[in-house]
C-alpha cells in the first residue's frame, strides 16, 4: 500500500524530458516534444502494412478510424473524411499503399513510433546507435505502444501473446554492447504486462533468422515483433516468417522509429 502510494506521489515531481530537458512528468516527454515527436507523424494517415505515409504530398491529417477487413487481411480499412485532392484515396480505401497490395507480406501489420529525422533521430542515436542510453527504453516503449493501441482495440484478434524482440547483428552488438531491440521488448513488457521470449529467435550472420524455441510455443500464438528501427526491412520479413512456420497465427510489428528516405 505504502509502495503504490509512494509511485503514485513520485509521478506528481517534475523530471526532466529526456529530449529538450525541459519539466515533465514520470519521465515521459513533454507536451512540446510529444508534439514534435510522436502527434506530427500520428496526425497523418498511415499505411498498416509498411507504416509510411498515404497521403501523396506529406498532407497532415486530423483524424483516422479503422473499420474491420477480411479475416485473410490484416489491414484495417481506414476512412478520414478527407477532402484533400492531394490524397490519392483509392489507394487508401484499404489503409494500404500500392506497394503492399501488390506484394503480401509475411506479418500482418506494421507500427513505428516516431519518424528517424530531428528531433526524434536525437533520441534514436543516443539510445540504439551511439552512447545506448537505456533510460529511453521506456520512453521509446511508450510511444511505441501508443502507435498501435488504437488500432488493437479496434482489432483485438490481433493483439500479441508474446513479445519477440528482433536478434541484433553482430555489428550492432559491437557497437552498443547490447541489442537495443531486447531492451524495448523489456520496457514494453513491464509497461503491457504482455510476456516476452526474449531467446525465441536467433540471428546467424549471412545465414538470416533462425528459431531458438520449440515451434509448439508459437502454436496458435500471437506475436508482436520488436525493433528499434525499420531499416533492415528483410530481416523483419524473415523473423516473421519464422514466426509463422512455428506456428503463429498472427504476426505485427513494432519499430521505435521509421527510417526516413
Amino acid at each position: 500500500m505504502r509502495c503504490a502510494w509512494f509511485k503514485d506521489w513520485l509521478a506528481f515531481l517534475a523530471t526532466p524530458c529526456p529530449l529538450c530537458g525541459l519539466s515533465s512528468r514520470r519521465g515521459d516527454l513533454c507536451a512540446g516534444c510529444d508534439q514534435d515527436v510522436y502527434a506530427t507523424r500520428h496526425s497523418r494517415l498511415l499505411c498498416v502494412g509498411c507504416a509510411n505515409d498515404l497521403s501523396v504530398h506529406k498532407t497532415p491529417l486530423p483524424t483516422w478510424n479503422s473499420a474491420h477487413q477480411s479475416d485473410q487481411n490484416a489491414a484495417a480499412i481506414h476512412s478520414t473524411g478527407n477532402s484533400n485532392p492531394s490524397v490519392n484515396t483509392q489507394h487508401m480505401s484499404q489503409g494500404l499503399c500500392r506497394l503492399c497490395q501488390r506484394i503480401p507480406r509475411p506479418f500482418d501489420a506494421m507500427f513505428c513510433a516516431v519518424d528517424d529525422c530531428f528531433p526524434a533521430a536525437l533520441m534514436i542515436n543516443r539510445f540504439s546507435r551511439c552512447a545506448t542510453d537505456l533510460t529511453l527504453s521506456p520512453v521509446l516503449a511508450a510511444l511505441m505502444w501508443r502507435s498501435c493501441q488504437s488500432w488493437l482495440q479496434q482489432h483485438p484478434i490481433y493483439q500479441p501473446d508474446f513479445w519477440v524482440p528482433v536478434p541484433a547483428s553482430n555489428a550492432q552488438l559491437a557497437r552498443c554492447h547490447c541489442n537495443p531491440s531486447q531492451e524495448l521488448a523489456r520496457s514494453l513488457s513491464r509497461l503491457t504486462g504482455i510476456a516476452r521470449l526474449p531467446s525465441a529467435l536467433r540471428r546467424i550472420e549471412d545465414a538470416g533468422i533462425e528459431d531458438h524455441v520449440t515451434a509448439q510455443r508459437f502454436e496458435h500464438r500471437r506475436i508482436g515483433l520488436v525493433l528499434d528501427s525499420d531499416r533492415e526491412l528483410t530481416v523483419i520479413q524473415q523473423a516473421a516468417q519464422v514466426c509463422r512456420a512455428m506456428g503463429a497465427s498472427h504476426v505485427i510489428v513494432l519499430c521505435a522509429a521509421k527510417q526516413i528516405d
